[in-house]
């Protein structure tokens, strides 16, 4: 699959295969022992994630009582007040309906060979770390020190991006909920300008290095620009979108703005 992909106009790595199902698999599904762990911020759609791992599992052929979930993120592996607990079809019925994650999740300070060797020690052929930058770079970390140390599991790194910024992905889960929770700041924001005499509403929206969340709230809202039509002549490091009503808001960025 090395080469361009059509859509994208992204060129693939040769690793880079389309997940799916396959005519034969590695593991026997009935000797296999699978830990799903929820790591950094909260994300829509995390507790949907978990539940669909678990029934996949379930549906391959992984006995319920083997499938793991670890509590307030990696910490979890290692700290002895919040043991994993088992995830049954019938324990995440409906989670889905739930805001945050049930397993809980925490940031940061991982140990790595400890995480290793409760891999070891629980005898885990599958780890499914769910994260954005930190979580994902913690999975690489554990699956290295996993080959380092000759511990037969697999690490599967699922991304948990807001902003759909991770190109070999076609969607990241939580996206779509974050433009539609953002047009209606939009919405508001345009009721406002509308009301106001020349009046201009400005929402700052989330996005780290990308748009992605600003022009596509921005496109469903109508009527809303993007950072790119409204920022000429702005210092901005954040992705904004605006609604104009009367004025060409070009034609005010701040004496003190540096040019970009």
């Amino acid at each position: 699959m090395h080469g361009f992909d059509e859509d994208t106009c992204l060129v693939l790595p040769e690793w880079a295969i389309r997940s799916g199902p396959r005519e034969t698999i590695y593991f026997d599904p009935e000797k296999v022992t699978a830990a799903i762990v929820t790591c950094g911020g909260l994300c829509p759609g995390l507790n949907d994630v978990v539940q669909n791992i678990v029934f996949t599992l379930s549906d391959y052929g992984v006995p319920e009582d083997q499938i793991l979930g670890i509590r307030y993120g990696l910490r979890g592996f290692y700290e002895r007040d919040d043991k994993p607990v088992t995830l049954t079809r019938r324990a995440v019925d409906g989670i889905h309906l739930k805001g945050g994650t049930v397993l809980g999740t925490s940031r940061g300070g991982a140990n790595i060979k400890e995480i290793v060797r409760r891999i070891d020690l629980w005898g885990l052929d599958m780890v499914f770390v769910i994260g954005g930058n930190g979580g994902n770079a913690a999975a690489d970390a554990i699956q290295e020190e996993v080959e380092k140390q000759g511990v037969r599991c697999v690490v599967a790194g699922v991304p948990k991006s807001i902003d759909n910024d991770i190109l070999l992905v076609d969607k990241c889960f939580g996206f779509d909920t974050a433009v539609e929770e953002a047009q209606r700041a939009l919405l508001a924001a345009k009721v406002e300008a509308s009301s106001g005499y020349k009046g201009l509403g400005i929402v700052k929206l989330m996005g780290r290095s990308s748009g992605f969340i600003a022009m596509q709230a921005s496109m469903a809202s109508g009527g809303a620009g993007t950072k790119g039509e409204i920022a000429r002549g702005w210092a901005v490091t954040s992705q904004v979108a605006a609604y104009k009503h009367g004025l060409n808001i070009n034609s005010f960025a701040p004496a003190s703005g540096k040019e970009v």
